[in-house]
């Protein structure tokens, strides 16, 4: 009598898939400026960024996803673009996008655009001001465009360059 053995291979394959979304944040300044404008993602470390920079995200899964400016004195943030706005959330009173991945496989760029703020007219950043009272004219304060140096300077002489009538 012979015996006939079977074996039988049963192979369960699961499908795991790889692709996860991205998030790029880049900073964009309307005066050429080497100042550092902090960022605080919602889920991760913050992280520094200069003019004309980027930073990416590692792969990130579905949910909400939260990218806010720090706040910095002689700066406005005065837009924020993003690709695939339908899924992003933009505000600039914050200074924050919240972004929504419904899937995977969406990546999302948002440029945070800043200038520098000159709200008196002097044409100087207001991180400098100009004590008008006193002769000489005294300006002092933080360059904004090298944030490690203090501004001084005096004005002898004041000439009228623009004049308008309201």
């Amino acid at each position: 009598m012979k015996t006939l053995s079977i074996a039988l291979l049963i192979v369960t394959l699961t499908v795991v898939s790889v692709n996860a979304s991205i998030i790029e944040i880049c900073k964009y300044t309307e005066q050429e400026s080497d100042q550092e404008f902090q960022f605080n993602p919602n889920w991760t470390n913050s992280f520094v960024l200069k003019n004309k920079e980027c930073w990416r995200s590692g792969n990130l899964g579905i949910g909400s996803y939260e990218v806010q400016e720090a706040e910095l004195d002689g700066w406005t943030l005065d837009d924020i673009s993003c690709t695939n706005e339908n899924i992003v959330q933009k505000d600039l009173t914050n200074r924050k996008v919240v972004i929504n991945f419904k899937s995977d496989e969406i990546s999302v760029t948002c440029d945070f655009i800043n200038k520098m703020t000159d709200t008196d007219g002097d044409g100087l950043p207001d991180v400098i001001e100009c004590s008008k009272d006193i002769d000489p004219i005294m300006c002092t304060g933080t360059d904004p465009l090298n944030p490690d140096t203090m501004v001084m300077a005096s004005v002898m002489e004041m000439k009228l360059i623009t004049e308008q009538t309201l």
